[in-house]
């Protein structure tokens, strides 16, 4: 294998550094820089993670650290001018984590960090890059440490995690034009309440004939609070106000936030628009995060898509520098991740302008639609998986599907649902489908299924599942399929045989599904397999179960994956990869 350079991230937020951690769970060598001193504690714009980020976040390691500096939220309500308008619950996502979480971008970050130097990873700063040159296989770059050293460095790929300001996007002379939308005024308080203060785990919008207040409490006991006005309203000012005109924003809300402004532990003034970059992806610098886009926080939705594009984006590259993957896969980032965040710049733009009109008629139909459409449950579902970050990825070039039942009759026994009918089950370009009661092989334990694809969270997994009925021959052929795709590729894909009853398997490559649950979430009625990519999106779904088609797709994505042997880590790679780190523990 030729050298392999390391890749550089630019860029220690929350994009960066999950960009860092999965790149070094794949075994690849990185290096991750950042201009500024850590963060602290209390400093930061993003807050809030939804249900795809924690599933993320569970995934790479994190588990129960999401649970030491926050809690969940799992309502919002809405007012206009103290008068009630609705509720939106959280709690009937088909997730594991049905809520949000009220961790702050700093919280995040310093579990992020932790979790790299456990992978033998330390971000380095402050460390500025100067200036690079990309060529077609390397990019060479000019770093700047903090005793005025340069150092020159070439890395195999530079990926731009360095915010709105990004120094690459800028040298790279990316058009990054956009939307004027609203000036806000962020702080992170102790309130002192005239009334009894409302409970914690929810988020409180209050509109006003000229201002949006959002509130939710943090575990710290302060009080986030975001104030939004028109970005050309003469109350917006670029530093903050003195907290007399801050309390008279409030008071406007005085109907339902009857509270005064007291320790204010920090703060921020600043103007937000919507822009997205034309490109993701120049060759081998690759533009992340808030460097390809920004927008509303309204939602809470930037610092989810930043950590969707880092965890899209690392398995790719580990495939192609382990040779293993080719220029097509790099290219679908950007196929899949442009058009969904270019639909969450459109979301958020009209909900941004929405939240603050001053229009009567727009006001008149905004409360009303908040009124009458948070009490269908249809509505509901709609903003729950809006805000949860199940973003599909429609006609990504690496999605595909082969029914050969489509058009028949097909009868139905126990309530089991056609996968091609079902809303539930994940057709490819949708997130994987948790379900409980699954077991491996002997092991009468239950468990997650996402807890035994997490086991081979840096592969492919495919789950081949019998159905509800099978002939003997059937099953045979799905065990033979299996054990097959277990031996021929080498380590880069676990395949599993999923069947109802225990007495089908009794080995590690099958799962029993106990409680059926896997096979209604799936809508497996018949033989069928799912294809889960390590980022826990499912890439092919076919039915009947055919091995021919598996293959054929592996070799048109993946064409030298069944003549490469398994590669855990890179030449330079010198971290600990996630084995070593459960051994040791």
């Amino acid at each position: 294998m030729s050298v392999i350079h390391p890749v550089l991230i630019v860029g220690a937020g929350p994009t960066g550094l999950t960009t860092a951690v999965e790149l070094t769970r794949q075994g690849v060598p990185v290096r991750i820089i950042d201009m500024v001193p850590q963060r602290g504690r209390l400093e930061g714009r993003a807050l809030g993670t939804f249900a795809r980020t924690q599933e993320i976040f569970e995934r790479i390691g994190l588990g129960e650290k999401m649970y030491d500096t926050s809690f969940p939220v799992e309502a919002v309500h809405y007012y206009y001018n103290g008068r009630k308008l609705g509720q939106l619950a959280m709690h009937g996502l088909e997730s594991p984590y049905p809520f949000s979480m009220t961790n702050t971008q700093p919280e995040n970050e310093r579990i992020l960090i932790e979790l790299l130097a456990d992978h033998g990873v330390k971000v380095e700063r402050p460390v500025e890059l100067k200036s690079f040159t990309a060529a077609s296989d390397h990019v060479d770059c000019v770093l700047v440490h903090e005793d005025g050293r340069d150092e020159t460095m070439t890395c195999s790929f530079l990926a731009a995690c360095d915010g709105g300001r990004s120094t690459v996007r800028k040298q790279l002379g990316e058009d990054f034009s956009g939307v004027q939308l609203q000036g806000e005024y962020l702080l992170d308080f102790k309130a002192e309440w005239d009334t009894p203060p409302p409970p914690q785990g929810v988020t409180y919008f209050s509109y006003s004939d000229d201002t949006l207040l959002i509130m939710t409490l943090l575990r710290s006991g302060y009080w986030r609070m975001a104030i939004s006005m028109d970005f050309d309203d003469p109350r917006v000012k670029p530093d903050l106000p003195p907290v007399e005109e801050l309390q008279k924003l409030v008071d406007i809300h005085k109907r339902h936030f009857a509270f005064r402004i007291g320790e204010i532990a920090w703060s921020s003034a600043f103007w937000i628009s919507n822009r997205m970059v034309p490109n993701f992806r120049h060759g081998r610098v690759i533009l992340m995060g808030d460097a390809a886009h920004i927008h509303s926080p309204v939602g809470g939705q930037g610092q989810n898509n930043g950590i969707g594009d880092g965890y899209n984006l690392a398995w790719k590259l580990a495939h192609f520098l382990k040779g293993v993957g080719g220029e097509a896969l790099l290219d679908s980032y950007e196929a899949e991740r442009k058009p969904v965040i270019a639909d969450v710049l459109k979301a958020t733009e009209q909900a941004d302008k929405m939240s603050r009109t001053r229009h009567w008629f727009w006001k008149r139909a905004r409360n009303a639609f908040v009124k009458y459409g948070t009490r269908r449950p249809g509505v509901q579902k709609m903003f729950r998986e809006m805000l949860a970050g199940y973003r599909e990825y429609k006609n990504g070039p690496l999605n595909a599907e082969y029914d050969g039942y489509s058009g028949k009759a097909i009868s139905y026994i126990g309530g089991f649902p056609d996968y091609a009918k079902s809303d539930k089950a994940p057709k490819p370009g949708l997130c994987a489908t948790d379900a409980h009661g699954v077991g491996v092989g002997l092991s009468r334990k239950r468990s997650r299924l996402f807890e035994v694809l997490n086991r081979d969270g840096t592969k492919h997994v495919l789950l081949v599942f019998t159905g509800i009925q099978v002939t003997d021959e059937r099953r045979d052929y799905i065990r033979n399929f299996v054990k097959s795709v277990n031996r021929n590729y080498n380590g880069w894909v676990r395949a599993y045989m999923v069947a109802i009853q225990y007495n089908m398997g009794e080995d590690e490559d099958t799962i029993i599904d106990y409680e059926a649950q896997a096979h209604i979430r799936y809508g497996a009625f018949s033989d069928c397999f799912f294809l889960i990519r390590p980022d826990l999106y499912v890439a092919m779904r076919c039915r009947p179960a055919d091995e021919g088609r598996f293959d054929a797709y592996m070799d048109k994505h993946f064409p030298a994956i069944r003549t490469t042997p398994y590669i855990a880590a890179l030449p330079g790679f010198a971290g600990a990869l996630p084995g070593m780190l459960q051994a040791a523990e």
